[in-house]
């Protein structure tokens, strides 16, 4: 039955519904994510010139005691220490990841050589680009299988499927050391997005955290919105009973992490870690994603 069955709400009817939700879930928090995913204009992102670092360089940031932001200003990488090794989430651009990852990891005190995992989000350059530099240095790549024929067709560098390459499919968790990452497949904005869930401690406190594995639209089909939605709401499910109160993104402009991070160097004693927004935070975060791409699935005629 289609969308303009009689008694049924005009299309325009059921998409400003959906936009209603996707803005009352995001608050001010996640306005920029309605204006991302919500139908309306498409907005490109200006390209970014490799050669200008200090268009996308970032300094590394100590999130949490074992939680550190090595990535640049417009795309994430985020560094989980364990007490056997480093776990990367994202890899960023081919041009970057020196810089940001392996050098940042040395300014934020760590030693890049402990580089064990580099958990890969989906197979975009931005996430993907630095892999091959990070496999060769000796950390294990780990990329969902279903994103391989996207790696194989990225410009560049990418890794090599080899001793120090992870393929996964379907849900499962990575443990180094003492600690223990939740893998969970989230297909919509790629057909392999993994989204992760791990703990991170900030003093005596413990918390979870996430990340959510994809933020826009590529293809912008009907497949790719349901998906999205589905993913998007699944996950939601997934991250309440961890009980995720750190909800974190791939992009910085999503999780606002500088100016979480400019709070940060200025708490005082006392005070709450400005990273942990809550559990329904969390939750908005994913029903605005959800609603965003059920509003977009009707306006794009599916």
């Amino acid at each position: 039955m289609g969308l303009c069955q009689v008694g049924a709400a005009p299309p325009s009817d059921a998409i400003a519904g959906h936009v209603v939700k996707a803005t009352k879930a995001a608050g001010s928090e996640y306005a920029v994510l309605v204006k991302a995913l919500c139908p309306g204009p498409i907005v490109k992102s200006a390209p970014i010139d490799s050669a200008d670092r200090d268009s996308w360089h970032a300094e590394p940031v100590r999130a949490f005691d074992d939680l550190f932001y090595v990535g640049q200003k417009t795309v994430s990488a985020w560094a989980l220490r364990t007490s056997a090794g480093i776990i990367v989430i994202d890899a960023l651009f081919d041009y970057s990841v020196e810089d940001e990852i392996w050098d940042g990891l040395r300014k934020a005190g760590l030693d890049p050589s402990e580089i064990r995992y580099v958990i890969v989000t989906h197979g975009h350059s931005d996430h993907l680009g630095g892999a091959a530099f990070l496999q060769r240095k000796g950390a294990t790549i780990v990329l969902a299988e279903a994103d391989w024929p996207i790696a194989e067709k990225m410009e560049g560098p990418r890794p090599t499927r080899d001793a120090r390459f992870l393929a996964v499919s379907g849900r499962r968790q990575l443990t180094l050391g003492n600690t223990t990452v939740d893998l969970v497949p989230t297909p919509g904005h790629t057909p392999g997005t993994l989204s992760v869930i791990f703990p991170v401690h900030d003093g005596k406190a413990r918390h979870m955290a996430s990340i959510w594995g994809g933020t826009g639209f590529n293809t912008r089909t009907p497949e790719q919105f349901s998906s999205y939605a589905r993913s998007a709401r699944d996950f939601a499910r997934v991250a309440q009973r961890a009980r995720v109160d750190v909800p974190l993104s791939n992009h910085p402009v999503v999780d606002d992490t500088f100016r979480k991070a400019d709070a940060l160097a200025g708490r005082k004693s006392g005070d709450s870690n400005p990273f942990v927004t809550g559990q329904r935070s969390q939750q908005a975060l994913l029903t605005t994603a959800a609603e965003c791409a059920d509003a977009s699935l009707i306006a794009g005629g599916g």
